[in-house]
């Protein structure tokens, strides 16, 4: 699984391209190449189980990519060559912080 690596943002881009150029993948899927919902939860359905273009990430374990390959060594290869950009995030560490950022004006 290639991580989003941060706390909170939006996937801007996402280049898989040299990923699935390198000998010894087999796939490499994104949101896009999955069909239907991509959200799971115990009682809101509002974690992703994947993260596609534009869409929020929420932790630092957020995956992006999943990665398919002949062996480990090659799939964490394949994992470093995927570029990905996000637009941070200011980061909410508390349920008071997150309260006021209900009320602001737009």
């Amino acid at each position: 699984m290639k991580r989003a690596g941060i706390p909170h943002g939006f996937l801007r881009r996402l280049d898989v391209s040299k990923a699935r150029a390198l000998p010894g993948v087999m796939a490499i899927l994104t949101a896009e190449d999955i069909p239907g919902e991509h959200n799971h939860g115990l009682v809101i359905y509002d974690w992703p189980a994947i993260v596609g273009m534009n869409e929020r990430v929420r932790y630092v374990g957020d995956s992006v990519a999943i990665v398919a390959a002949q062996t480990q060594d090659i799939a964490e290869q394949a994992v470093r060559l995927i570029e990905a950009e996000f637009e941070a995030q200011p980061v909410i560490t508390s349920a008071v912080q997150a309260r006021q950022g209900m009320f602001r004006s737009a």
